[in-house]
């Protein structure tokens, strides 16, 4: 043990440690940067051989062949990431119909992708369908506890839509403010419960 070594030999077996600590912590951190790096590369990859194009055909009116091209990337790619751009893409040309049902028919090839979840909560919420919106929510937090933007729309949701929720949503606002201290909504509903 390195109790009984000689004081010189013990202070080499701790920096031998130190070292070992130092290179698992390079090799997970050279890992990370790979993943992301190659992550990046296949979302560069989609966006070139199919999201582009595919903006380029809705644009020009060829909507059907615009979508299959987007299914076969987002088939072929199984990228979440492909997903959500096609669906900002529909959000950003005011296409709300489409991009719901995009993403419905997306969320059974991928019902752990939070973000999905988190854009079809909010076009439910601009259907008017609260309560499926906060399920939807309910299920980010679920997925993803980290998924800053939840907290506070649900916490305002729940406030306005379910009796005996101030508790609950003192709880998500506290937490919605941590994320981000400037929003004075939050702040203010924060204050008044």
């Amino acid at each position: 043990s390195e109790d009984s070594l000689p004081i010189d030999q013990g202070l080499t077996a701790n920096q031998d440690h130190a070292q070992e600590d130092e290179l698992e912590e390079d090799e997970e951190f050279d890992a990370d940067n790979l993943l992301k790096n190659f992550i990046d590369k296949e979302n560069a990859k989609f966006e070139a051989e199919y999201l582009n194009k595919a903006i380029e055909l809705f644009k020009s009116n060829d909507k059907d062949q615009a979508f299959k091209l987007i299914e076969e990337g987002v088939k072929k790619t199984q990228s979440g990431y492909a997903v959500i751009k096609w669906i900002d893409f529909l959000l950003e040309v005011n296409e709300l119909d489409e991009a719901y049902a995009f993403a419905l028919q997306a969320l059974e090839e991928d019902c752990y992708n939070e973000q999905l979840v988190y854009k079809i909560g909010l076009l439910e919420l601009d259907r008017g369908r609260t309560q499926e919106a906060i399920a939807r929510f309910e299920k980010v937090l679920g997925l993803d506890p980290e998924f800053e933007e939840v907290y506070y729309a649900l916490a305002v949701l729940l406030l306005e839509h379910v009796p005996n929720s101030e508790t609950r949503s003192l709880k998500l606002l506290k937490r919605s403010i941590k994320f981000d201290n400037t929003n004075t909504d939050a702040l203010y509903r924060y204050s008044l419960l």
